[in-house]
């Protein structure tokens, strides 16, 4: 995941470019050594799986703390809801494939919120070409 953020030209520029609170270059998320901002490439088959021990639920949607692309998925996967875990064996995990030719890679910015147990997690979610 880091060489394909890495690989995205204007990376830093275009987030605080697109920040009306001048946000940092990266997120809150990005300096925590656990957490790895997930980048999904549109132009190929990728799956984005989540995990968990317990059932939890997971939406995802443009990042609220950027300015939005006109025109672009409000949700990357085509989802009109929040998606409910399965369970998989020992764990429960919900599985989705990005859309094609829908502005991901031109919206970039996705923020992802799930729950499980009464608790919130939402880091973020990139895409790119």
């Amino acid at each position: 995941m880091l060489e394909r953020k890495a690989a995205i030209p204007g990376y830093d520029v275009e987030r605080r470019q697109r920040s009306p609170f001048g946000a940092p270059a990266t997120s809150a998320h990005e300096s925590d050594p656990d957490h790895v901002t997930i980048v999904m490439k549109e132009s190929v088959d990728d799956v984005v799986e989540w995990r968990c021990t317990h059932p939890f639920v997971v939406m995802v949607e443009k990042d609220p703390g950027l300015t939005a692309i006109e025109g672009t998925a409000i949700n990357p996967f085509g989802w009109m809801a929040p998606q409910t875990s399965q369970p998989v064996g020992d764990y429960h995990a919900v599985r989705a494939t990005p859309l094609k030719n829908v502005g991901i890679s031109i919206q970039k910015f996705y923020k992802f919120t799930a729950w499980s147990e009464g608790l919130k997690l939402d880091p973020d979610m990139e895409g790119t070409p």
